[in-house]
């Protein structure tokens, strides 16, 4: 049995969701490749994963995502930015595009001084790809000489309508991945990936038996961006940092819109996107806010005219719309009971 107790308790999600097809891609116990990701993994089992430690690491309720390193011109001067791992790391065989921490800095036209965060979250390709090549790559080793604050861990896909062992096999990728990535002297956050309640169980226990562990992440781009879901999970997360006593810092990628709902529930958090970027680079747009909602307004720009200006404004006044929205939460921020907190 599983170390969660769901594996293989109840095989209906083989009955349902098994394609039995020869060459199917899913660490599945009908793959006919089933031997060979079990010895890749060492295992479903997850007891033995080794005890991870982070740095104290401060970071600000906002934190800008640079997509890339073309079309703005001046010096990007924030404190803390975040980078995607599959724009550090080159796509064909994942060497990095720089191999210090002035050089990222220097390829991303970010000042000397500004902190990185490596977004690990990112979608299948560009993880796969990591999975693969990161050994013969030095990915690791490499990263560690970049000068990267915090590492996420890449958000293997776990999916509702695969077999469980797929999801298990995905999850235990992301943990190898975290313990290469500290064992080189990175400072990692684990990925909360959760399709049902046995996954949560997981995370529970995991971060009750991992005292190191505070900062924890979550992706809201997805199937999480709805309103109800957004918050359950959200509350998901908040009744792990109720049940182990430890206040849990949240990196929450994606979730401008749930910034007073996440203030209500954590003392400590960073909403974590790349809106004001995007927004600025791709649509040329103005960020505004009206009545207390934001808003987008369309100026032009020709393909050479400079847009730096626009950006150092949309991700000013981004960045103060969500500390807006999380002191407004923090009003009414519920009685915190995690270790070392003060009710409120």
């Amino acid at each position: 049995m599983d170390s969660d107790g769901t594996l293989f308790q109840d095989m209906s999600c083989f009955e349902r969701y098994c394609c039995e097809k020869p060459d199917c891609q899913m660490i599945c116990p009908n793959n006919q490749f089933w031997q060979r990701d079990l010895r890749e993994l060492g295992g479903l089992r997850f007891e033995e994963l080794p005890r991870l430690s982070q740095a104290d690491v401060s970071l600000p309720n906002y934190v800008p995502v640079i997509d890339h390193n073309y079309r703005l011109r001046d010096v990007i001067d924030w404190p803390v930015v975040a980078l995607k791992l599959s724009e550090v790391f080159r796509c064909k065989n994942f060497v990095p595009v720089a191999e210090d921490a002035a050089g990222l800095r220097k390829y991303f036209n970010l000042a000397p001084t500004t902190r990185i965060v490596l977004r690990g979250t990112d979608d299948d390709p560009p993880l796969e790809r990591y999975w693969q090549n990161r050994h013969t790559a030095r990915a690791c080793e490499r990263m560690a000489r970049l000068g990267i604050d915090l590492v996420i861990g890449p958000n293997f896909s776990h999916a509702a309508d695969v077999v469980r062992t797929e999801t298990q096999g995905n999850r235990m990728r992301q943990l190898i991945c975290l313990a290469e990535m500290a064992n080189a002297g990175l400072t990692v956050v684990p990925h909360l990936n959760a399709v049902d309640s046995a996954d949560w169980w997981f995370w529970g226990r995991y971060l009750s038996e991992q005292p190191g562990i505070r900062v924890v992440a979550k992706e809201f781009q997805t199937g999480d961006k709805d309103t109800e879901e957004g918050r359950r999970v959200i509350d998901r997360i908040a009744a792990i940092q109720e049940s182990t006593g430890k206040c849990l810092h949240l990196i929450a990628v994606g979730a401008a819109q749930f910034a007073g709902y996440i203030a209500h529930r954590f003392a400590s958090f960073t909403i974590l996107d790349s809106i004001p970027f995007m927004r600025t680079v791709a649509g040329h747009r103005e960020f505004a806010v009206e009545s207390g909602e934001p808003r987008w307004e369309e100026r032009f720009f020709g393909p050479e005219d400079p847009i730096d200006a626009l950006f150092r404004h949309n991700l000013s006044r981004y960045s103060a719309w969500v500390l807006d929205a999380a002191r407004l939460g923090r009003g009414n921020r519920i009685a915190l009971t995690c270790l070392g907190s003060k009710r409120t």
